[in-house]
């Protein structure tokens, strides 16, 4: 799941009883995306990942999220 603080999230998850499975960890994964990642088990044993993106393709969130949203209003139409 996208969050916003992904080392807030994790704390928070563990702390209210989830199992912990890899702690929040930075990574660039390449043509200029970076994020955060971070994985908890849930009371069930599912894996649950969290993702905190701080760039996407050389251009932060804040850029890329209204063009996106303008691209799946679009694509809504048809």
């Amino acid at each position: 799941m996208d969050v916003i603080d992904v080392a807030g999230c994790y704390k928070l998850a563990v702390d209210a009883g989830a199992e912990a499975f890899c702690p929040p960890t930075h990574m660039d994964t390449g043509m200029g995306s970076i994020g955060t990642f971070a994985y908890i088990k849930d009371p069930d044993g599912n894996i649950v990942e969290m993702v905190e993106v701080k760039k996407l393709g050389f251009m932060p969130p804040k850029v890329v999220a209204p063009l996106l949203s303008g691209v799946l209003k679009l694509r809504s139409k048809f």
